[in-house]
């Protein structure tokens, strides 16, 4: 079940069994004057929903000690400061986020599509994936950056020099989403849950969760 992926997935359900009180702290969303962000979809079966947030004033670093023991508690190990935030909101709402260095980014611009017949993209576990048509790619002007809903790519990914992000937050076709799983036989955490499909309501209380949490360490959130 896609709902007990998460935190508050398995705490619903326990409180329905047990017939218990449930109270969430939950993030309200914001309505800003703020610049928008560049995402294109070009054909909203593959993603009927992208959001992208871009944000600056970051610096790379190691987590607090209680982000990391909460990481490695739940099978998972700590990347950076910037990266774990995505991992801690994915563990506790069940919606993956993925965050990219934004100056890696033509243009800022993030562009939803199908792959092209043969093209190709070396992830983030430095293997080169080659893609068809029947593929979902997150993408700028020029290139593939991400194989939508199972792993971002190394020309994109956080490194110490990161010092601004564009945050993405996606629903995707769950079943192209499996099929290319499958195919690629790479199985992550985002597929994983991508794969049973996700709401656009705990998208958006993911999303605005993890600025929150990037303006902890003083980032700015510059358009959304």
């Amino acid at each position: 079940r896609g709902d007990l992926l998460s935190l508050r997935g398995v705490a619903r359900e326990i409180a329905v069994i047990t017939g218990s009180s449930l109270k969430f702290t939950d993030i309200q969303t914001r309505d800003t004057n703020l610049p928008k962000t560049t995402v294109e979809i070009e054909n909203e079966k593959l993603s009927p929903i992208q959001c992208c947030a871009k944000i600056e004033g970051l610096k790379v670093g190691s987590s607090p000690k209680d982000w990391v023991k909460r990481l490695t508690d739940s099978g998972m190990r700590s990347v950076n400061n910037i990266v774990d935030i995505t991992n801690l909101i994915m563990l506790e709402y069940g919606h993956p986020l993925h965050a990219f260095d934004a100056r890696a980014v033509k243009d800022e611009t993030i562009i939803v599509r199908a792959a092209k017949k043969g093209e190709e993209l070396l992830t983030l576990d430095n293997k080169v994936r080659k893609l068809d048509t029947n593929d979902i790619v997150l993408a700028d002007r020029e290139k593939a950056l991400d194989v939508g809903g199972v792993m971002g790519g190394k020309d994109t990914e956080v490194k110490q020099s990161t010092d601004a992000i564009l945050l993405s937050a996606s629903l995707f076709n769950p079943v192209m989403v499996r099929n290319t799983s499958k195919k690629l036989g790479l199985f992550s955490e985002a597929s994983k849950r991508f794969q049973h499909g996700l709401t656009s309501t705990n998208l958006l209380q993911a999303y605005f969760a993890a600025i929150k949490m990037y303006e902890s360490l003083g980032g700015e959130l510059i358009a959304i």
